[in-house]
């Protein structure tokens, strides 16, 4: 199990929340969710994903309303 505060690569991501790389990597790069650039490399904080995933979007919000 990887601790809250790592920083896991888009394979990682892929494979933890069950979808294609390429989802990850469309997501990242429209800003949906939170990542970092390394070089030409993508990286994600598990913890920063987790409150981004489990907030909903403002959209979503005023929908409900």
């Amino acid at each position: 199990m990887v601790p809250d505060d790592d920083l896991l690569t888009l394979a990682e991501v892929a494979a933890e929340f069950r979808v294609s790389k390429q989802t990850v990597y469309r997501h990242a790069k429209a800003g949906g969710i939170p990542s970092l650039r390394v070089g030409r490399q993508y990286r994600f904080s598990r913890r920063a994903l987790l409150v981004a995933l489990t907030i909903p979007a403002k959209s979503e919000v005023h929908d409900a309303v």
